[in-house]
């Protein structure tokens, strides 16, 4: 479950307004991280435990950072500020990648992809009480409609799938907070700060715990996870051009492409399609969130009624 900008939160500045540059890239960067989520499920259905994949990632992601930073002149501003809150949101936001892809073990992609866009309608709720940030009826209304699209898209049809269903939610929770925290510390941490320090902490936490977890695995499984990693970095860097190229609220809306690319890949390897009552959950889920997205492009104009 990673969406959005690299560390979750506030897009760089925008320095240049062209809108389908911003979008294309938008949908290209969903769709690299759809593809890992696809590779990330075919992992854990071969038994490789999340954490496993997560302190392998590390050897690629955290290198691949370092040296763009390093030959962009930028190094320094991957040095944190605020140390231990860094660290604490990180130890926190572990549980939205683990708890996601773990989650794909008994879910299928597509159905795991839609629940996880509660985490827009928990961001809305902990921007109130936590940033305290004005949310007026329209969004707070939004909210109630999008965990109503939530109720009606789980159908769990067993004890496995409630499980899968709980892992989302928390990986949805995790992935807010991470959110939340990260506008927090934007007016003292860099983006790449965020970025590195996240990854690192993340990378660190799941390689201290592989060692009681460790499964052998073959050259093909090496390369998943290779093919993984390097994938979460095209999506990434692609979701940062975008956010470069236009106005977040013109790009934001199309985040959700990521379902649209879950059926295509769904589809094509596992030749599934979610069942009628995800899909009506899943169209809720949307549409509360884009109306969210929409008030909140509202709200940051300056001339905006109150909303």
């Amino acid at each position: 479950m990673e969406k959005q900008t690299p560390g979750g939160h506030s897009p760089p500045a925008q320095h240049i307004h062209k809108p389908f540059q911003g979008i294309l890239f938008m949908v290209l960067g969903i769709g690299a991280l759809s593809m890992m989520d696809a590779l990330a499920k075919s992992l854990v259905q071969k038994e490789i435990n999340p954490i496993q994949i997560l302190g392998l990632r590390l050897f690629i992601v955290v290198p691949v950072i370092l040296i763009f930073y390093t030959f962009s002149g930028r190094l320094q501003e991957l040095m944190p500020v605020r140390k231990k809150f860094q660290l604490i949101r990180a130890c926190i936001g572990f549980l939205a990648p683990f708890c996601f892809f773990m989650s794909l073990k008994f879910l299928p992609l597509s159905d795991a992809v839609i629940t996880s866009y509660s985490s827009i309608m928990i961001m809305t709720a902990l921007s109130y009480f936590v940033l305290k940030e004005k949310v007026g009826i329209h969004r707070w209304g939004a909210v109630l409609v999008g965990f109503l699209g939530v109720f009606i898209a789980i159908s769990p049809t067993g004890e496995g799938q409630i499980l899968g269903y709980v892992l989302v939610l928390i990986a949805a929770l995790a992935y807010a907070i991470l959110v939340v925290t990260g506008r927090m510390l934007s007016s003292t941490e860099s983006v790449g700060s965020l970025v590195f320090v996240f990854n690192l902490c993340v990378g660190l936490i799941a390689l201290s715990m592989t060692p009681f977890i460790w499964q052998p695995i073959d050259q093909v499984t090496l390369l998943q996870i290779a093919g993984l990693s390097c994938l979460a970095l095209i999506g990434h860097f692609c979701i940062v051009i975008a956010f470069s190229r236009s106005q977040a609220s013109v790009i934001a809306p199309f985040e959700y492409t990521s379902i649209i690319w879950a059926l295509i890949i769904e589809w094509t390897i596992w030749q599934y399609l979610p069942a009628q009552r995800t899909v009506i959950g899943g169209v809720i889920i949307i549409c509360a969130g884009i109306y969210v997205i929409y008030r909140e492009s509202l709200h940051t104009t300056p001339q905006a009624p109150a909303n």
